[in-house]
């Protein structure tokens, strides 16, 4: 999976959830481009105000495809986040360990840590054969379930790339070929001949007459005169539209999430406010209580926040239709 940095475990989870096993579109450039398009939707749901030495970007990504992150105080670079693997558990069954295995930094900070949580301050001994614990840290939370939202990216790119391509074959499809049916190749000659004098822009154009029969009537047949009842793109792209609405409630980002049809009221284009903001809240949960937490013990200030005040909902409660412009919804 090009530019998405997703271990072989998240990839794997991906596609086998989204992707039968007779439609192979992953890989594609098409389809990359919706997992980034999509990832990056995500990204500009929240705020990121975080420290300095912290990399942007490679925290976007890492607590959208793995969950989450693990954050350690380091002697020479200060409070740093790494992403790493958690393993073994605790008495409610959450993580207690990460460990990192990062080649771009000294190998005496590669190893396993103890984390840290709001419950239990105490370290949880490993076996032996895990190896040494070599220091403490704690996780910055993305989702409660410390699998990231890739599943998710992925299911809507699938289904956005699949309709995408249905609109590229329906409009070559739709095109307009002039298929005829010809007696012989006298009259098959005089047509390909006048076709080219029409598609180079001449005005006026002798017909043959062997493309008629003796009474005057023409002596061939055109295939495919309504072209206008194959072409479905329009509806494949409004399709598309409402994939892309169910995704941006799904994220939390605010849209009519309906197909336009008369007499919508104002109550039923807001009646997905619920909806839009259920994930969104989870994942803001999440970092919030992780953040807190991450503060007061390493005494760093950071936050990572929803961008504006998605539970705010509309003061109007008119249950009339809603006008736009001249039209009504």
């Amino acid at each position: 999976m090009e530019y998405i940095p997703g271990t072989y475990n998240e990839i794997n989870l991906a596609e086998s959830i989204g992707n039968p096993n007779y439609i192979n579109i992953a890989n594609s450039t098409l389809y990359n481009f919706y997992m980034r398009y999509l990832l990056q939707k995500v990204f500009s749901v929240f705020d990121w105000d975080i420290p300095k030495t912290w990399n942007k970007e490679y925290l976007q990504y890492c607590l959208t495809v793995y969950g989450y992150v693990g954050v350690m105080d380091w002697p020479e670079l200060g409070v740093i986040y790494q992403q790493g693997r958690v393993f073994g558990h605790d008495m409610y069954y959450q993580p207690s360990h990460l460990i990192v295995t990062n080649p771009y930094i000294e190998a005496r900070y590669t190893g396993n840590y103890s984390i840290i949580t709001e419950y239990r301050n105490n370290k949880i001994e490993l076996p032996i054969s895990a190896g040494p614990v070599i220091g403490e840290c704690m996780l910055l939370k993305f989702t409660p379930n410390y699998c990231g939202i890739l599943d998710i990216i992925n299911t809507f790119a699938v289904e956005m790339t699949l309709i995408h391509m249905g609109v590229d074959i329906n409009v070559m499809q739709s095109k307009d070929p002039k298929v005829f049916a010809a007696t012989n190749k006298a009259a098959s000659d005089a047509f390909k001949k006048a076709m080219d004098a029409a598609m180079s822009g001449e005005t006026q154009i002798v017909m043959d007459k062997s493309l008629f029969n003796d009474d005057g009537t023409p002596n061939f047949y055109e295939f495919n005169k309504d072209l206008h009842s194959t072409y479905i793109g329009d509806k494949l792209l409004d399709a598309l539209r409402t994939v892309e609405n169910r995704f941006d409630s799904m994220i939390g980002l605010s849209n009519t999430n309906i197909s336009k049809r008369g007499n919508m009221t104002i109550a039923e284009v807001t009646a997905n406010e619920d909806e839009v903001n259920a994930l969104p809240l989870v994942w803001a949960d999440c970092l919030k209580r992780s953040s807190d937490l991450i503060k007061s013990r390493y005494n760093i200030d950071f936050s990572i926040t929803l961008k504006g005040d998605i539970n705010e909902k509309s003061n109007i409660n008119s249950t009339g239709p809603v006008s736009v412009g001249s039209d009504i919804i």
